[in-house]
């Protein structure tokens, strides 16, 4: 929407600002609330481990989806080198990113890293991940790389001249659409988390599918190119992390392995996707 600022003749890039921003509060975000809580022990070796897991996990998912769409648009797939490059590359798509930390990260952090509450590190990193999006989406919105919607005459429809997608006529804002849900959201799940859950793990299952349903209806008016039937790859994989919620909360009911959020940490048995 905007062109990137110059600083000293150095070309600041909006979408790489804003990612960093979020990543920033993220984690800034993340050591509060670990702190607060005190309900997740991990060393450091533990922690450096979480860390470059999760990395691995949210870069992989999300270049997956984002090559997949990349493909479904041309027909052709980018360079592979594109996998080892950050989000602020392009073709990343957030959804893919969700689908496998909810799948992976639970596995792996119980059986690689030995972190037993992994139903408490999903309900600090649904948190954190809520937070990182307020920004992240501002990066497409300043950017103008194209993730807008469809045209629109409402009046506040807007024009994004610049990037790598420009536009004619006014479209929908869908990143604004997109950072305002997640501030109520982010309001909400807090408020939640920190006075009605009873249980570690409800906090994560709530914005798992919260953020799914929400992405399934922006999609309706975005630009994304069908898979099959009306269905863009986003709502299909969306669909899919609203699935694997439902069937990991019925499976922690039934063999009774959510845990009181008093009591975290207390068991050694933890709920896996598996």
């Amino acid at each position: 929407m905007y062109p990137n600022p110059e600083i000293f003749g150095y070309t600041i890039s909006w979408y790489s600002s804003f990612h960093w921003l979020g990543v920033l509060v993220a984690f800034v975000f993340s050591i509060w609330y670990y702190k607060k809580h005190q309900q997740l022990n991990i060393n450091i070796a533990q922690f450096v481990g979480l860390v470059g897991v999760l990395y691995i996990i949210l870069m992989i998912g999300g270049r997956l989806a984002g090559l997949a769409e990349a493909w479904l648009k041309t027909g052709t797939l980018p360079a592979l080198s594109i996998l080892f490059e950050g989000p602020w590359a392009g073709k990343f798509r957030w959804c893919g990113s969700l689908l496998f930390t909810i799948i992976l990260l639970p596995v792996l952090s119980q059986k690689v890293l030995r972190i037993k509450q992994s139903n408490y590190l999903l309900d600090l990193l649904a948190l954190a991940f809520c937070a990182l999006t307020i920004f992240t989406k501002q990066g497409c919105q300043f950017s103008g790389d194209g993730c807008y919607g469809i045209v629109t005459d409402l009046p506040w429809g807007m024009f994004y001249p610049y990037g790598a997608a420009p536009n004619l006529l006014p479209v929908h804002p869908t990143p604004i659409y997109d950072s305002l849900f997640h501030v109520g959201f982010f309001i909400f799940l807090c408020c939640y988390d920190g006075r009605r859950k009873k249980q570690a793990g409800e906090t994560a299952f709530i914005y798992f599918v919260g953020v799914s349903i929400f992405y399934i209806l922006l999609e309706c008016i975005r630009l994304n190119p069908e898979v099959a039937f009306g269905i863009t790859l986003p709502q299909l994989v969306y669909a899919l992390i609203i699935l694997s919620s439902v069937q990991y909360f019925l499976q922690a009911q039934s063999f009774k392995i959510f845990e009181s959020s008093k009591n975290i940490g207390d068991k050694a048995a933890e709920p896996t996707w598996f």
